[in-house]
């Protein structure tokens, strides 16, 4: 009775750690986690998060396995709750995995046959610190990227674009044949349908000849106005979606 009352106790404590200083300590599956460790890599997770669920809304459904690299300054850190937070947010929206979470987030992902690594080797960039989530099915690779400004978090790459806008909010993604008048169609089209541009990021792929528009935007575009855009000449796709 007293060794059980002990437990009792000593899981109490780490109940209490966990909601007033977020320490996690004994937990199955999942790596202990200090107060020092949880504020070096807090500012992670929340754009590892959105990394995760961009990936599942750009990245061809179903894939084989998820790659997550690290740039810079964060490589030196525990990457795994990084990891396992980007996986968090991938699973909830590509497979719809509501319970999913940090403890069980790999073995879900093994379930649906997608294989998890780590690396240190990222893409060509000019920031000092860069996460980057790819997507691998067969030999096809889409990848994501963010990282920090100061202490502002930042989405600086998507699907072989480099392209800046925030890590939240709405947001229209339309990729398009790289010609006039394409940029003009989107914005008329938008403000008919009386939605507003908060902002907007465009890249160029000069090689394909094709373009990204990124835009975030204050409402939920509606369906009319989706299918008006796809149906447009020139737009090869057209996605919406809110991190």
């Amino acid at each position: 009775a007293e060794a059980q009352e002990n437990v009792g106790i000593e899981v109490a404590h780490q109940v209490k750690n966990f909601l007033t200083t977020g320490e996690i300590v004994n937990a199955v599956n999942m790596p202990n986690l200090d107060s020092r460790t949880l504020e070096s890599v807090g500012p992670y997770l929340s754009l590892a998060d959105s990394l995760g669920k961009l990936l599942s809304k750009i990245a061809p459904s179903q894939c084989d396995g998820i790659r997550v690299s690290y740039l810079g300054p964060v490589s030196e850190l525990d990457t795994e709750l990084i990891t396992r937070k980007v996986l968090t947010g991938y699973l909830a929206a590509a497979h719809h995995e509501a319970q999913v979470n940090l403890i069980n987030a790999p073995a879900i992902a093994k379930a649906h046959g997608i294989r998890v690594t780590e690396s240190t080797a990222a893409l060509a960039t000019n920031c000092t610190e860069l996460i980057e989530v790819s997507a691998i099915k067969g030999d096809e690779v889409c990848t994501v990227a963010g990282t920090f400004f100061g202490t502002s978090a930042r989405i600086v790459h998507i699907a072989g674009h480099n392209v800046e806008t925030s890590p939240k909010g709405k947001f229209l993604f339309v990729e398009n044949d790289d010609r006039p008048g394409i940029v003009g169609t989107i914005g008329t089209s938008l403000g008919s349908a009386s939605v507003n541009i908060a902002n907007m990021a465009l890249s160029r792929d000069l090689a394909n000849k094709t373009a990204v528009t990124v835009i975030e935007v204050d409402t939920e575009p509606p369906a009319e106005l989706l299918e008006k855009l796809r149906s447009t000449a020139g737009i090869i796709r057209v996605l919406s979606f809110e991190l």
